[in-house]
């Protein structure tokens, strides 16, 4: 995907709004909603659009080498998103929890 500086600028503004909204004043005063010195920056999912083929859940356990693998590379409800990451990493957590309880 392109970059568009002035839509991004725009994003960044309505993001810090939504969350000033969000904290102040229950969380935080207006004084320490300061704006940073650097940044924000607009962050992209490397993985948003994965071209290559993603790595079968059954690979990516493999008890007899002592290895797993997690992360958005991993095939799975939510595979090539944050989400995906986050539910690849909670799963090989459950596998290598239930394998030290043996």
């Amino acid at each position: 995907a392109g970059t568009n500086a002035e839509r991004e600028a725009v994003i960044l503004e309505e993001m810090l709004a939504a969350l000033e909204a969000r904290l102040v004043p229950k969380w935080l005063s207006d004084a320490t909603m300061l704006k940073p010195a650097w940044g924000p920056h607009l962050h992209r999912w490397g993985s948003a659009f994965p071209a290559a083929p993603m790595l079968p859940e059954r690979h990516a356990w493999v008890p007899s080498a002592r290895v797993a693998f997690c992360g958005d590379y991993v095939e799975g409800g939510r595979a090539g998103t944050v989400e995906g990451a986050v539910t690849s990493g909670l799963r090989t957590g459950h596998l290598l929890r239930e394998e030290l309880l043996q």
